[in-house]
């Protein structure tokens, strides 16, 4: 279960904002796929509703980005919205795994933590990844 910041829906996003939030609904499955030495049929279904929520996100933002209606191109503006949808997606699952790879040591500490505790605050998190932190502390 990934539980990621609610955002008033009145915010102005960019870009860089839709893939952040991509890579959050990523993570959860990056991290299975890095366990599962990159076997994608080892890997549970428990992310599907994140990989259905991030594809959705990822339509929203190609149409955005371009400022265009595809819709009233009928077939050929759908086709090229999943097109560039598909790229995005693509493009920001490989900046998760790298992500997931570059920051493991974190991950598998607050992991150790959560089966201990099963819950983190904020603060909590903070104390056990500060260790962990490279210079560029950006998401992207």
């Amino acid at each position: 279960f990934t539980m990621s910041e609610k955002h008033n829906d009145n915010n102005f996003k960019t870009v860089l904002d839709y893939k952040n939030t991509i890579k959050v609904l990523y993570g959860g499955r990056a991290a299975e796929f890095y366990l599962a030495k990159n076997d994608h049929s080892s890997i549970s279904n428990g992310s599907a509703n994140d990989i259905k929520v991030a594809t959705q996100i990822a339509l929203e933002c190609v149409s955005i980005e371009k400022g265009i209606d595809y819709s009233v191109f009928g077939y050929h503006g759908e086709k090229e919205v999943m097109d560039k949808a598909k790229i995005l997606l693509t493009s920001v699952w490989n900046d998760t795994l790298t992500s997931t790879l570059t920051h493991w040591n974190s991950i598998e500490a607050v992991a150790k933590e959560l089966l201990r505790k099963e819950t983190l605050n904020a603060i909590e998190f903070e104390e056990i990844v500060k260790d962990f932190q490279i210079s560029n502390n950006k998401i992207a």
